[in-house]
């Protein structure tokens, strides 16, 4: 057994040959690639976006505290040039200011979240339930002997319609964020003519107004046993439930009160000053400045609270939204040049364990191998009856690139060579028991050695390495043509095959090589 040779072109085309396997890990390693240089421009921009939102937090720190530190100056100032009498004013105004302030915010805000301000009063959607009310009351005069409960009953339903829980039912079943105050102002119960009890129910839609009205007739029918244990036995009747749009003058009214409260309070507001002297409406000044300012960094520590003051509110909007013209975009870049490593390094990775299987590998790799490592005659190669492989054309230019010869004829044609090459030899030293074996133990190894034996008029068999009847068959053979596979037969396996041949003064008629 020779020495073991590397050919350099047969390397490159067992390498390129498996190009398949290299466009999978290169677009694996490509789209890796991709998403390392995503997510690291990622936590980059996150990072910068951080530090700058840091730095604002710090200079607004800064800035705000020269502020504070000014107004607080101004405010001493101010005050100095006054009497303990002309101060106590300034700060009863002050005071005034502020109460003022409460109270047209606390309008100001009922009257955004409240659902009912905001229906339309001129169509109202109302849901309206009636109830009769038979408590088997008869009055007998002149003597009464029993109480009329009616109005007690309704109350008592009122009551229950409207606590809590129900309301809390309400609010989770039409998932409204809002106070559960604003749910009972929708919904009213009151007592008509005849002992009717009648329930009228807003809402923005007719959906809504029938889901409350669900709720609420449920609540009924829950609650009725424990009304009659106060009042006693009474009928209660369902009469009907009617939905219509309706002028609801009340809504109107309320909220002309409301606005008419706020223009009271704004006119007692403005009045504050008029009684203030030109340096303690400066020290005023300097009082509600200090105040404002306050109030601005109070709701900018929360997330979710408001500016007492509109203007300090609309001062810190305009702080906002400067931070975030000016704030680094957090976002990811997908950079084309870790996408191209990735795929070089997907098809490097690739290259690298194939070049190391070839060189370390212990299988032949061409029909070079058998002719200079072992010395025996190679009577052709045919190559394997492989299946159809996507974009096949592609495998069998490389073999034309590397191996045109091999191309040149079609397998039958070489198998016609390789059957008159093995004849030749097989007269000229008059072998007429010729045995077909190989120690490959694949399915087209073994199908193409049955064929050439056919052929030939001769035997074959499995590897006489593994298998005994094979082995006998080829010691009463005086010929033997070896068929061995590409990747498949080991040098080791053919070496001790030849060892075998030799001690039965066997004669090596050639070997074919499937590719």
């Amino acid at each position: 057994m020779n020495e073991i040779t590397v050919s350099i072109k047969d390397l490159f085309y067992r390498i390129l040959s498996k190009w398949r396997v290299m466009v999978v890990f290169a677009l694996i390693f490509a789209i890796a690639g991709g998403a390392f240089s995503y997510v690291s421009s990622y936590k980059s921009s996150q990072k910068a976006y951080d530090e700058f939102m840091a730095g604002q937090v710090e200079d607004e720190d800064t800035e705000g505290d020269k502020e504070l530190n000014a107004i607080l100056n101004l405010i001493e100032e101010t005050g100095s040039v006054l009497n303990s009498t002309e101060k106590k004013q300034v700060e009863n105004a002050f005071e005034s200011y502020k109460d003022f302030t409460e109270q047209i915010n606390q309008i100001q805000n009922y009257l955004n979240k409240s659902v009912k301000m905001n229906l339309n009063p001129n169509a109202v959607p109302t849901m309206t339930l009636q109830y009769l009310v038979d408590n088997h009351y008869e009055a007998v005069y002149p003597v009464i002997e029993y109480t009329d409960f009616t109005e007690d009953i309704i109350s008592s339903y009122n009551a229950k319609i409207l606590n809590t829980n129900t309301c809390q039912q309400i609010l989770n079943q039409i998932e409204w964020e809002t106070d559960i105050a604003y749910v009972r102002e929708l919904i009213s119960v009151n007592k008509s003519a005849n002992n009717i009890m009648t329930i009228r129910i807003y809402a923005p839609d007719e959906a809504t107004c029938e889901a409350i009205a669900v709720i609420i007739q449920q609540a009924i029918v829950t609650e009725t046993p424990g009304v009659k244990k106060l009042y006693g036995d009474f009928d209660l009747s369902f009469i009907h439930k009617q939905y219509s749009l309706n002028v609801v003058s009340d809504i109107l009214s309320t909220k002309q009160g409301y606005v008419a409260n706020m223009n009271t309070i704004a006119q007692a507001y403005a009045n504050v000053e008029k009684n203030l002297s030109k340096n303690q409406i400066s020290y005023y000044d300097a009082i509600v400045n200090a105040y404002l300012h306050e109030t601005m960094k109070t709701d900018a520590e929360s997330t979710d609270s408001k500016s007492v003051n509109p203007e300090a509110e609309t001062i810190l909007d305009m702080v906002e939204t400067e931070v975030e013209e000016t704030a680094p975009v957090v976002r990811g870049k997908l950079d084309i040049i870790f996408v191209i490593l990735g795929f070089i390094g997907g098809v490097v990775i690739v290259c690298g364990v194939y070049f190391l299987i070839y060189i370390f590998g212990r299988n032949i790799r061409n029909e070079d191998d058998i002719r200079e490592v072992f010395g025996v005659r190679v009577l052709g190669t045919v190559n394997a009856g492989e299946k159809k492989k996507l974009f096949g054309f592609i495998d069998r230019w490389l073999g034309k690139l590397f191996y045109k010869r091999r191309y040149v004829y079609s397998n039958e044609e070489r198998y016609e060579m390789i059957t008159s090459g093995a004849r030749i030899s097989m007269a000229k030293n008059n072998l007429s028991k010729v045995f077909v074996t190989g120690v490959s133990a694949d399915e087209d190894s073994r199908k193409f050695a049955e064929k050439l034996a056919e052929t030939l008029g001769a035997n074959s068999g499995k590897s006489v390495l593994d298998d005994p009847v094979s082995l006998e068959k080829m010691s009463e053979s005086d010929g033997i043509v070896l068929v061995e596979r590409i990747g498949e037969s080991s040098f080791d396996d053919i070496r001790k095959e030849l060892e075998l041949v030799k001690e039965n003064n066997i004669k090596v008629i050639g070997a074919v090589v499937i590719c």
